[in-house]
């Protein structure tokens, strides 16, 4: 029962029931375009909850059907995707991702990984989805609650707001965060071109 709960807490969150772990990913955020590149690992909710269940193929199946979702997205916008199933719920992962960023108002996800909203005075949102007390722990309990790894946000434009645990040292240089997922703070940064 209680990895049900965790599975559904999950998966209101993350879209595709995709939990990052053990990546590097760098987002370069543009005027109009921005650009994820994404390498490390993506836990396949279902397949991880049902783990102990699953045969070796159905495991490789659900992780599939998992990262294909995600996948046709990322290939509908010029992306590429590489993936290998890991077992037990996991997957080896390459995204590169490009996207035009919103108007006004609206914002542009990569898998509720991370997202870009447009402020009505023009300056782009950058932000990780934040998750509840009652979620971290549910997915803590579920084993998940080492899943962390290292996102590099570059921008030409002006930062105006970042809680960046490392900031660039020079132009074009890389905003970092090393995030434990279910642990830290989301990510926020403000930038205006």
């Amino acid at each position: 029962m209680r990895h049900a709960l965790a599975l559904a807490a999950a998966c209101a969150l993350l879209s595709g029931c995709l939990l990052p772990d053990r990546f590097d990913a760098t987002l370069e955020v543009g005027a109009e375009r921005a650009t994820l590149d994404y390498r490390g690992e993506l836990v396949a909710m279902s397949a991880y909850a049902d783990a102990a269940k699953l045969t070796p193929a159905e495991d490789e199946k659900a992780v599939r059907e998992a990262l294909d979702a995600v996948a046709a997205d990322v290939r509908t916008d010029g992306g590429t995707v590489d993936y290998a199933p890991l077992g037990k719920g996991r997957a080896k992962a390459a995204v590169h991702w490009m996207q035009a960023l919103p108007p006004v108002g609206e914002k542009t996800t990569f898998a509720d990984l991370v997202a870009i909203r447009r402020q009505p005075d023009g300056s782009l949102e950058i932000v990780t989805p934040a998750l509840k007390d009652r979620d971290r722990t549910q997915l803590a309990r579920m084993g998940l609650g080492d899943a962390a790894g290292r996102l590099c946000v570059k921008t030409a434009g002006t930062v105006v707001e970042s809680n960046a645990q490392t900031k660039p040292e020079t132009a074009g240089g890389c905003w970092g965060w090393n995030i434990t997922v279910l642990k830290d703070a989301p990510v926020r940064m403000v930038v205006r071109f």
